[in-house]
């Protein structure tokens, strides 16, 4: 790739046709979305004349705004804060001094995310399992800086629990629809669904 190639505003142009296709899409379903992997589906009839043919949104905020709606994007939002506000205390406390690697899996995590936010990143399966992987190393490191577990959960602990247990239960229930789609398009067969 050229110089040239890569100060082409043509790709940028193209991407920022995606998203302001991606807004209207999100405008016509807010609260729940266009579905999980049904973007490019969606993209078609409120695709403008001069936008390009796409399946992803090439941006990872307005592609999960417009498949999982507004509640969807504040869990996103929740997840990724996690890792934002770790890598804050990180700083803050001093530990980067002594875990060097923890910074580096940081900054790559960081950097991973940024991009997610311009392109597909997210959308390949193998560069997520990296990235999850990377997340796992980095917040596990970071219990050494909590304070000691409660060998009893609290009740605050249960309800939190509870309520996580039952946002994955609803997840699933708006997933199960597209992936039986896709299983039933595949034949039955669960390997590419």
């Amino acid at each position: 790739m050229t110089l040239g190639e890569l100060s082409n505003p043509a790709s940028f142009s193209l991407r920022l046709g995606y998203w302001r296709i991606g807004l209207k899409m999100f405008l016509e379903y807010p609260w729940t979305g266009v579905g999980l992997g049904n973007f490019g589906m969606a993209y078609g009839p409120l695709q403008d004349l001069d936008a390009g043919d796409v399946r992803n949104a090439h941006s990872i905020l307005v592609q999960t705004l417009c498949e999982t709606g507004l509640p969807g994007l504040v869990l996103f939002g929740a997840f990724w804060a996690v890792f934002l506000y770790r890598g804050y205390r990180l700083m803050v406390t001093g530990a980067w001094k002594t875990q060097w690697p923890r910074v580096g899996l940081g900054i790559g995590l960081l950097a991973f995310l940024l991009h997610a936010c311009l392109d597909i990143s997210l959308s390949h399966p193998t560069l997520m399992m990296m990235a999850m992987a990377a997340l796992g190393l980095f917040l596990r490191e970071d219990l050494a800086l909590q304070p000691e577990i409660p060998t009893k959960p609290s009740q605050r602990s249960r309800w939190l629990g509870l309520s996580a247990a039952l946002l994955m239960a609803l997840t699933a229930g708006f997933v199960m629809r597209p992936y039986l789609q896709a299983l039933g398009l595949n034949g039955g067969h669960f390997i590419n669904v």
